[in-house]
């Protein structure tokens, strides 16, 4: 009896780390922003790590820099124009919600998106056949939103932002035309 329990606990923290593992993934993903570069955000990043998208193929996979020789330098601005609305569900008991406060309050927010501006920058130096130094530097997560507090959901919440700016100094080293190394 005393195997089979231990057989079942065993199991059961097993799930449980399974489970644990896979939900770290999904933390802030929508707030990421995947625009280091115009050509990798038309081609939807496909090969990105393994240089198609240019010299911004750095922030992926900073070897892929010593396929291209001398000074490189590659900007993006990217726009962003979110749209999201909120609307308040009446079934919900809240003093903004219901009663006689109600229709002081709206039921729906309008557009809540904050618009924003995606910066990205890379730029390599090949400092000798064999040896390239190289930066990448981009925002990586950011968006917001503003809830206006006239709605009658603003008694739970009003602005969110996330923000953040990725400094990446790389170093590749060349081996070969087909091996190459880095780190960032």
């Amino acid at each position: 009896m005393a195997v089979w329990k231990l057989k079942s606990a065993l199991m059961g923290a097993t799930a449980f780390a399974a489970l644990a593992a896979g939900m770290a993934g999904a933390q802030a993903g929508s707030f990421g922003v995947r625009d280091q570069s115009a050509i990798g955000t038309g081609d939807g990043f496909a090969g990105a790590a393994a240089g198609a998208d240019g010299l911004s193929s750095m922030f992926w996979n900073p070897a892929t820099m010593t396929d291209r020789g001398g000074i490189q330098f590659s900007t993006n601005v990217t726009p962003i124009f979110p749209y999201s609305k909120l609307t308040a569900d009446p079934s919900v008991a809240s003093p903004l919600t219901a009663g006689p406060l109600a229709p002081l309050y709206s039921q729906s927010t309008g557009d809540i998106g904050v618009n924003a501006v995606a910066p990205s920058m890379s730029g390599s130096y090949q400092i000798n056949d064999h040896l390239w130094a190289g930066m990448t530097i981009n925002a990586p997560f950011g968006l917001g939103t503003e809830v206006p507090n006239s709605f009658a959901g603003s008694f739970y919440g009003v602005d969110t932002s996330v923000f953040s700016i990725d400094l990446n100094p790389n170093v590749a080293y060349k081996f070969n035309d087909m091996f190459s190394v880095a780190v960032g």
